[in-house]
């Protein structure tokens, strides 16, 4: 975000005291432009391998068909790639895409593409700040083993109204925002939709086809009262791709979101959320007049607390917990009668604390300690395996009972040493682990992809990172240059047993087994 700020300075005549000969002299200084992440703040900054992300910025990124893209511009970055030409897709030091956790506005958001991602399912002009955490991240993060990229929606304007629209090459946009009530309440709206639809059932030949997409972003703010703000966001993705009669697919994202903000003094800030997503998927194919369905979905209804306390400017203690119940259940084909299709619950909890430290001048210090509780609930038939893939025992826990929990210490490190006012050496170490499996037969995200999460037999993706770095900017804080070297260790990262795929019409815990991997 770029505030700019001109300044006119002249000198006025001295009404009771002006001579008939006095100059009045007008000079205009230069334009100033302040940004919220200088140059500088990155050989401040305490944390490794984290980049914010200047939305404002991404207008002088050239765009394909004129859509600019937030995704696409993260693999611009160094550590960050493109998971296929073209894809919105990315990769992030060695992992997949599948690894990544994209929040926003606290909702996890799952296969971020529409048009088989071409394009992000995100309109740039709905968002605000951006930060993506390239494995080592602060304690208050957990569920995903490569990265987490954190967006929030922007806020409308408090004091005027704008409408803004425009018209792509394959899409227009929509966006409106203002006050409710001047100074106290503000409102956001914004919608996209793709109109290729439109263009093919102008033709006689593809008109019973279907090929759209759109997404819509709602936030109202509110300031009730000098310490306290609320905001209400609502945001729903959706795609829907058909072939005649003869195939349609539908996939997407809904979150709702809730939080409060609330400052108890100088030095103590509390923040409660409730947090509600939805990605589903739908896919039909009629093969010989017989109609075969694939559905699957991951729901997170989540509770967060925290709470961040900063006694003085070189010392914040930051300390919170979560409660998510999940649910899942896995595509696979309404045609398999051989077996009970997978569905699962489970309780996440999570308490955390992280803590910065500015010891001197030179040194910053931060490092957290996360304890992540994954609790597998019954209401499904659960299985005993042996090493064959072979089912020997099966298990019927009632609902709502605990039929296993997974407890896990994720610590997270990080220091920064200040050389000099130009240079800085970064170093940490984090631990972080993932229950959300993806489970695909190429490299590229799929909307059709299947999920499946920790269960009594799957254990959670566990990632271990060490990173050093080194950043230095030029003596006007124009150009600044960063490297960073990291190794990462992963277990339990699940793929296809030999001979199985994603077809097989067999339980899905008897498809996968487990392994290692590094980068």
């Amino acid at each position: 975000m770029r505030k700019r700020a001109a300044f006119l300075l002249s000198a006025l005549p001295l009404l009771a005291f002006a001579q008939t000969d006095d100059v009045i002299r007008e000079d205009t200084l230069e334009e100033l432009t302040v940004t919220s992440h200088s140059a500088q703040s990155r050989i401040e900054e305490v944390q490794v391998g984290v980049e914010k992300i200047d939305v404002s910025t991404m207008a002088k990124v050239p765009a394909l068909f004129g859509e600019r893209d937030i995704l696409k511009n993260l693999q611009l970055l160094p550590g960050v790639k493109s998971e296929s030409e073209g894809s919105s897709g990315y990769q992030v030091r060695g992992g997949t895409s599948a690894q990544n956790l994209i929040l926003l506005d606290g909702a996890t958001i799952y296969n971020a593409g529409h048009l088989m991602g071409l394009f992000s399912a995100f309109n740039d002009n709905a968002l605000g700040n951006a930060s993506l955490y390239k494995g080592l991240v602060p304690a208050q993060y957990g569920g995903a083993t490569s990265s987490v990229f954190d967006i929030s929606t922007r806020s409308g304007d408090s004091e005027q109204h704008h409408l803004k629209g425009t018209i792509g090459l394959l899409s227009t946009q929509l966006t409106v925002d203002g006050p409710i009530q001047k100074d106290k309440s503000s409102y956001l709206a914004a919608f996209r939709r793709s109109y290729l639809d439109l263009f093919l059932k102008a033709t006689k030949e593809y008109k019973d086809n279907t090929l759209n997409f759109y997404d819509a972003n709602i936030q109202l703010n509110l300031l009730a009262g000098p310490h306290d703000r609320l905001t209400l966001s609502f945001y729903r993705g959706r795609d829907n791709m058909g072939l005649e009669d003869l195939m349609d697919m539908a996939w997407g994202n809904t979150s709702v979101n809730g939080h409060w903000l609330h400052t108890a003094n100088d030095h103590l800030y509390l923040h409660t959320a409730m947090t509600y997503s939805d990605f589903s998927d739908d896919v039909g194919i009629d093969m010989l007049n017989i109609y075969y369905q694939m559905k699957g979905f991951i729901r997170h209804l989540t509770f967060l607390h925290d709470q961040t306390w900063s006694p003085t400017r070189s010392y914040s203690l930051k300390y919170g917990l979560s409660s998510t119940y999940l649910q899942l259940q896995s595509a696979e084909w309404d045609v398999n009668l051989l077996h009970q299709r997978e569905k699962r619950d489970a309780w996440v909890n999570a308490v955390w604390a992280n803590q910065e430290w500015k010891v001197s001048n030179l040194l910053n210090l931060s490092a957290g300690l996360r304890l992540h509780l994954f609790s597998v609930l019954g209401g499904q038939p659960y299985y005993v395996i042996n090493s064959e893939g072979e089912i020997t025992q099966t298990l019927h826990p009632s609902s709502g009972s605990i039929v296993k929990t997974y407890a896990d210490v994720e610590p997270r490190f990080s220091a920064n040493l200040r050389i000099n006012q130009f240079n800085s050496i970064k170093a940490g170490f984090s631990r972080t682990t993932q229950d959300i499996h993806a489970i695909r037969g190429s490299s590229m995200s799929m909307p059709f992809d299947r999920y499946t999460m920790t269960s009594n037999i799957l254990h959670p993706e566990q990632a271990d990172q060490v990173a050093i770095g080194w950043n230095t900017i030029t003596a006007t804080g124009k150009y600044d240059f960063s490297a960073e070297a990291y190794y990462k260790q992963i277990k339990n990262v699940y793929d296809y047993r030999d001979g199985k795929s994603f077809h097989s019409e067999i339980e899905i815990e008897r498809l996968l087994l487990g392994g290692k991997g590094r980068a």
